[in-house]
């Protein structure tokens, strides 16, 4: 799957499961190429779940995560993340994976 060019603003995952957090506020996906997309203001509904991205494979190039409020910024490590901005995210700035560099 490719996503490219695109906003995500003010979205909420749901819970999954019953009594369980939510999933990628924003993205939700197993294999993908994310590139020049921008995040903002996305929440993973409770602090357990995922407001940004979630991602299991693949690809996150020149995206922005922005403001992401209850729950992670980002899951996954088998996603290569790079030229990547995070910040003022409220668990934090870190990217979730492989380093591709270029991150700040």
């Amino acid at each position: 799957m490719e996503i490219s060019g695109c906003v995500f603003a003010g979205n909420v995952a749901r819970h999954v499961m019953t009594n369980g957090p939510g999933f990628g506020g924003a993205i939700d996906v197993g294999q993908a190429s994310i590139e020049s997309c921008t995040l903002i203001g996305n929440s993973g509904g409770e602090p357990g779940g995922v407001g940004g991205i979630r991602i299991d494979s693949g690809t996150v190039r020149n995206t922005i995560l922005v403001q992401t409020a209850a729950g992670a910024t980002c899951a996954g490590s088998g996603a290569s993340w790079s030229c990547c901005d995070l910040y003022e995210n409220a668990s934090g700035n870190t990217i979730c994976g492989i380093d591709g560099g270029g991150n700040f």
